[in-house]
């Protein structure tokens, strides 16, 4: 039954942000992917992060998705994208890259806890919209435990971070002690975690900067930070030391020419941790800018050698578990055929 399981992804082993920028969808996408791929696979769930886009699928014995494009034109996605950037696995490999995403083994910040709730957020989408069956049901689930083991009985996530975490701390070493306005582009989850960080030091003025004013203000309220529309930022980066990326846009928010209409003073250090990205990468020419995106920030953030070894094994025994209930379930399916064979053939 494991057989049957596929899997295609664009990760950030595979292609640079500029690549996996183009592959984001939105919640309503995701939806529409799960249907357009009803009639491809049985079961199909679409797993999409900052650092990666993947597709699990149960396919049909006769079939898989081997080429790319079969693959892109069952979802809709762009093939020019995806050539040179896919990444196809199988059966008992396509079930350990699961595992192995769940752990934060395969993520950029090696142990990195964010993933599993996106897993887990992903295979309820999938369920919701009747695209799980029992063979994608069992592997999730076993991801999701093994992912909740490999964090509490190894040490791997003592060195793991998040990609906040990474940018406040190249501020703080920047700036440092004196500070200074820091803009956060965005009122999300990503940009609350930030401007959470940046708000435990009175160093820091933070101005909450978004379309969605209410949530800004919201947002805004909790830490002591003032807010500013898009159409500000080019006064506001007058006074800014610091930008962060974090908001979701089609389009870049800050470009070339917001920069050169603010006639900056000093220097100014630019964290995109968007994806797709909300600073165009010609910004980073810009005298006195220091521009960063996801793919450069994970630096020496990594684990020791005996707690991944520790994650691997758990890994392995989860592994061994899902293929023995697999094995388990074709057994009592083949014995009930036989079965039924047996007492038409006697009739």
């Amino acid at each position: 039954m494991i057989e049957r399981l596929f899997y295609a992804g664009v990760t950030h082993k595979t292609a640079a942000v500029a690549v996996r920028e183009r592959m984001v969808p939105t919640h309503e996408r995701i939806e529409e992917m799960l249907d357009q791929l009803r009639s491809y696979a049985a079961e199909r769930l679409v797993l999409s992060t900052c650092c990666r886009f993947e597709l699990y699928v149960v396919a049909s014995a006769d079939r898989g998705i081997s080429r790319l494009e079969d693959l892109a034109a069952a979802a809709n996605l762009p093939i020019d994208a995806l050539r040179g950037h896919l990444r196809v696995l199988r059966g008992p490999d396509a079930a350990a890259h699961c595992l192995r995403v769940a752990a934060g083994l395969e993520s950029q910040l090696i142990g990195e806890g964010q993933v599993l709730g996106q897993l887990r957020a992903a295979f309820e989408l999938a369920s919701s919209r009747r695209a799980v069956g029992p063979i994608l049901s069992a592997l999730f689930r076993s991801a999701i435990h093994a992912g909740k083991r490999v964090r509490h009985e190894t040490a791997i996530n003592q060195s793991a971070t998040s990609y906040a975490h990474l940018a406040v701390e190249r501020v703080r070493q920047a700036l440092g002690p004196t500070g200074g306005t820091v803009l956060i582009l965005g009122a999300g989850g990503l940009a609350e975690c930030a401007a959470s960080l940046l708000a435990k030091e009175d160093r820091y003025r933070i101005v909450i900067v978004s379309r969605h004013l209410e949530r800004a203000a919201r947002l805004a309220k909790g830490i002591g930070a003032s807010v500013g529309s898009i159409e500000q930022l080019p006064s506001l980066l007058n006074r800014a030391a610091a930008v962060f990326g974090c908001a979701s846009s089609s389009r870049f928010l800050l470009e070339a020419s917001a920069f050169k209409e603010a006639r900056l003073r000093r220097g100014i250090v630019v964290f995109d941790m968007a994806v797709p990205r909300n600073v165009d990468p010609a910004v980073g020419n810009l005298p006195g800018v220091d521009l960063e995106h996801l793919d450069m920030m994970a630096g020496d953030h990594s684990p020791r050698i005996a707690a991944i070894v520790h994650a691997e094994r758990i890994i392995g025994e989860e592994l061994s578990r899902l293929h023995r209930w697999t094995r388990c379930r074709r057994d009592v399916l083949l014995a009930g055929r036989t079965g039924s064979s047996a007492e038409g053939a006697a009739a």
